[in-house]
């Protein structure tokens, strides 16, 4: 048995060889015929089979071509199997260049926000991530092609099926759904009733879902249990060494025995004054402006529930002040030299490899929103023997000054920056600025334009692709200086032209009768070939979502701006 029987495409075979993937696991026998059909499935996947999922779902998506919006979305419990199973697209698209991001409970949350509204194809998460960020954003999900559940059954964990419930109230059409899951407990069971329509079961029975319902346990209603845990007697206190008045100390005696007498038949109620009084009178305080005087009767003001938030804050004790002598903002040079190229679709690093080509200039500086997409850059420009090194925010001091030092004393021309801000970046040597990825603030294009502004044959590049038109328009507006349009490299142009060529020879092929044994007898040879130059680690510079058009990964913000984001988290 062979994948070739299942007519998938070139790309996704050439990557399932890159994984030393050869021949498909009895598992995947009976999963892919089936979901490649659009059914609706509910396997038993107990030894953890990726590419019982993965395979027909990126077939899926690299079948109908290059499309605008989510199209595959993969729920799993696990960071650790979202990381796995991330990594394992990236290996299988590879060739096909599949774009996708993870979604995990350690993740940064603002990044992955970015990433969901900007519809990244592929999205793997964990639900309690997702669910939060939809609810904040109100995205919705309306192309959705595939849905996979991962691990069903671990599901039952920190009450994650409700949580998936609440995913698919975010989206909006009828995609198809697989489930996998090692046990049928009640988690598979409760989301098999919610997700699957008419599905056909793999390794399950259609008994083992009605002997369930006869045991199922009651369901928990969440509102008796917050009704319970409000009465519980466990107690924070924000300040314990500070000593209270006499008056206050036995007010809370007295409210601490009143709770113990009646806690049997009076349920306690939660005073939002009395609970604002006491964070006044906490000793750990956030104050915005450290040189305003705090007002002299703090407890009155301190308990006026109708006050601002932002107004509470200011009467914090904690100085936290943000660069206080510094009052003019970031400027943009009127001298600078600023352009854009417009990025044909998955074409991103072509277009920088030709602009980098084409440039003649010394001591140039690529930023990039995330330290996987810094690497992966480095890779493919390390391979031209420019002279090239890449920092970002995870590498320790002593590394980042000796790489920092290569590129400052002109032993390497490139310098690639990875989900770092500029105002991290301290040099006034550069020459070019490339924005790989359009930074989606004001303020860092102009900390990117002062790297270059003194220099009067200075330059700033923005790679420009669908998703990052908004933030250049917003840049544009704010800063005044409209950047001026860069002509694509003739090089990208003819990529372009003979990739267009071959779409349209590929659907006319698609439309006329074909010899399934010839194809399959050219997909072997290919794949040999393939087979035969694989590296044994995978070693392939990763087309990742934020790789491929303007990642959303990494901390921005820098500096102390960064250290301030911490102290609020």
């Amino acid at each position: 048995m062979s994948f070739e029987q299942y007519d998938l495409s070139p790309d996704l075979l050439n990557g399932l060889v890159d994984t030393r993937i050869e021949k498909p696991t009895p598992l995947q026998q009976e999963v892919i015929p089936q979901a490649l059909e659009g059914k609706h499935l509910l396997v038993k996947n107990e030894s953890e089979d990726n590419g019982a999922f993965l395979i027909p779902a990126l077939q899926k998506l690299i079948a109908n071509g290059e499309v605008n919006g989510t199209r595959i979305l993969i729920l799993t419990p696990s960071i650790e199997r979202a990381k796995a199973i991330d990594e394992m697209i990236w290996a299988m698209g590879y060739h096909a260049q599949v774009s996708s991001t993870s979604l995990s409970m350690k993740g940064d949350k603002v990044a992955q926000e970015q990433a969901v509204l900007d519809e990244a194809p592929v999205i793997v998460a964990n639900p309690g991530r997702l669910v939060d960020i939809l609810e904040k954003t109100k995205k919705t999900f309306t192309d959705l092609e595939c849905v996979v559940i991962d691990e069903a059954h671990n599901m039952e964990n920190f009450s994650l099926v409700g949580r998936v419930k609440s995913i698919f109230e975010f989206i909006e059409n009828q995609p198809q759904v697989l489930i996998f899951s090692g046990t049928m407990n009640n988690a598979t069971k409760q989301l098999a009733e919610n997700a699957l329509k008419n599905p056909e079961l793999i390794g399950f029975q259609s008994t083992d879902i009605e002997e369930k319902k006869a045991v199922e346990p009651a369901e928990i209603d969440e509102e008796e249990v917050k009704e319970k845990l409000e009465q519980a007697s466990v107690k924070v206190v924000l300040n314990p060494e500070e000593k209270k008045d006499n008056k206050e100390s036995e007010k809370i005696q007295n409210q601490d025995q009143d709770g113990e007498d009646d806690k049997e038949v009076k349920p306690a109620v939660i005073d939002q004054k009395e609970v604002e009084a006491k964070l006044e009178k906490a000793s750990v305080k956030v104050v915005l402006n450290p040189e305003k005087k705090e007002p002299e009767n703090k407890t009155d003001s301190g308990s006026d529930s109708d006050k601002a938030p932002v107004e509470k804050l200011k009467e914090a004790s904690v100085s936290v002040v943000l660069k206080k002598d510094q009052t003019d903002e970031p400027s943009v040079p009127k001298n600078l030299e600023q352009g854009y190229i417009n990025v044909p679709p998955r074409m991103k690093i072509s277009t920088l490899m030709a602009h980098l080509e084409n440039s003649k200039v010394e001591r140039i500086l690529v930023f990039t929103a995330s330290k996987r997409t810094a690497d992966r850059l480095f890779r493919i420009i390390l391979k031209k023997s420019w002279g090239v090194v890449s920092v970002d925010e995870s590498i320790n001091k002593e590394t980042f000054n000796e790489r920092f030092q290569k590129f400052t004393s002109n032993e390497m021309k490139i310098l690639i920056v990875g989900g770092m801000s500029a105002t991290d970046i301290e040099i006034d040597k550069v020459t070019q600025v490339i924005n790989y990825d359009v930074p989606n603030e004001v303020e860092e294009y102009r900390y990117r334009a002062e790297l270059v502004g003194s220099k009067k044959a200075g330059q700033m590049v923005s790679l420009v692709s669908k998703m990052d038109r908004d933030d250049i328009e917003k840049i544009t507006n704010e800063v005044g200086y409209a950047p001026e349009e860069i002509k694509l490299p003739e090089e990208v142009k003819k990529k372009k032209k003979g990739k267009n060529s071959n779409n349209k020879k590929r659907n006319n092929k698609q439309s006329k009768p074909h010899n399934k044994t010839r194809r399959s007898s050219s997909n072997n040879k290919k794949a040999k070939k393939k087979k035969e130059t694989a590296d044994n680690s995978y070693g392939l510079p990763r087309p990742s979502y934020d790789g491929l058009s303007g990642g959303r990964e990494g901390d921005r913000s820098g500096g102390v701006f960064g250290w301030v984001k911490k102290l609020f988290n």
